[in-house]
């Protein structure tokens, strides 16, 4: 059974999380989006690897009508049905490949053995002088920057200031009528008042008008 997945950690610390769910979704698809983009024009979407061996002359007719751009059957089930692109539940995070544990078996082998991740797939391309094709980094790699400078677009057109992000969070505790609950050994509830850590001046300059100080 082979799986052959990279995990892609964002930084949404500057995204308002009304907006983080939002902005996944975004990233997710357009990771996926690119690596299809340029497993079609038969390069690796990983940083630091070369582009994609070119078929051979008679595998191409046979197969491709002669043409020799090894877009691993972009059209076939390992791609089309199989490759795919998942928000972690919970997480900031965007898994990238193949996945699946009901089609580790099939797809996720020949996925194994197009980007080489496993030693067992390595081997066995050693042994059939199979090329590394790889379309999705294995844990120490990245996709290439284009590819990222492209996900910190999306990110940034969602990223807001630190003191937008600190009023939303004064706002979201005002909102439970300006009281908030700290638990002390387990039994004993005391109600703590906004005011009581930050002074009427800073709230005032903080988050201007929506006090009425």
């Amino acid at each position: 059974m082979a799986l052959v997945f990279k995990d892609v950690a964002l930084d949404l610390s500057k995204v308002r999380e009304a907006d983080k769910d939002r902005v996944k979704k975004k990233v997710a698809d357009l990771l996926y989006d690119e690596v299809l983009r340029y497993i079609a024009k038969g390069k690796s979407p990983v940083q630091g690897e070369r582009d994609f061996k070119t078929l051979n002359k008679s595998y191409a007719k046979r197969e491709k009508q002669g043409n020799r751009t090894p877009n691993l059957q972009l059209e076939g089930d390992m791609i089309r049905e199989d490759f795919d692109t998942q928000v972690l539940l919970d997480t900031d995070i965007i898994r990238v490949g193949h996945y699946k544990t009901s089609t580790a078996d099939t797809q996720g082998e020949k996925a194994d053995g197009h980007n080489q991740h496993s030693a067992k797939a390595q081997a066995w391309a050693l042994g059939k002088d199979f090329p590394k094709r790889r379309y999705v980094p294995n844990e120490a790699q990245a996709f290439k920057s284009d590819i990222m400078d492209k996900v910190q677009n999306v990110i940034d057109r969602f990223s807001v200031s630190d003191l937008e992000i600190s009023a939303d969070a004064i706002n979201a505790v005002l909102k439970d009528g300006g009281k908030t609950s700290t638990v002390k050994e387990t039994t004993e509830i005391t109600e703590v008042g906004i005011s009581d850590y930050l002074n009427d001046e800073y709230l005032a300059e903080l988050i201007g008008d929506r006090l009425d100080l």
